[in-house]
């Protein structure tokens, strides 16, 4: 029998050391973790299992979901642009790497797949005039459309239990 967890992609930066944090303190969790650089000891003694890997090895998550039972993915990983010289990077890992989760998700059975996407979304005029539910993406940077492909990807495949 699997034992299940909740995997957190992306897991080395701030918001993945809040979100470990927030998680561990329910004793009955049990959390694993992907990404590129190793947590912090702090991070690293509240989790169950942590792999060093991208959410480009489609089969590192497939391997990580036959192994356990992921109740929830939250999906944090992603390429910005202070990090990716090439536009393609972006995509390949904004974009690819979410099919790749969300893919490894469907298959593995989890629950529940939790993505985060950026403000970045907006442009720039939400310097201006901020946001709220009702205003329309208007991306102003590679990153951001990135986000907004990642982010439609899975509002059109995902609720279907389908991706392309």
């Amino acid at each position: 029998m699997r034992n299940p967890v909740i995997l957190i992609t992306g897991a080395s930066g701030e918001i993945g050391h809040g979100l470990i944090e927030n998680l561990a303190a329910n004793e009955d969790t049990s959390i694993i973790t992907i990404d590129l650089q190793p947590l912090p000891r702090e991070h690293r003694d509240l989790v169950d299992r942590e792999y060093l890997g991208s959410i480009l090895e489609i089969h590192l998550l497939e391997r990580i979901l036959a192994e356990f039972e992921v109740t929830t993915i939250y999906h944090l990983a992603a390429l910005t642009s202070p990090d990716a010289n090439d536009p393609s990077a972006l995509l390949e890992t904004n974009v690819g790497g979410t099919l790749n989760v969300a893919r490894a998700a469907l298959e593995g059975g989890a629950r529940r797949l939790v993505f985060t996407s950026s403000a970045a979304v907006y442009g720039r005029r939400i310097q201006r005039h901020g946001i709220d539910e009702t205003t329309p993406v208007a991306p102003d940077s590679a990153y951001a459309q990135s986000k907004v492909e990642a982010e439609n990807l899975l509002l059109d495949s995902w609720s279907c239990d389908r991706l392309p």
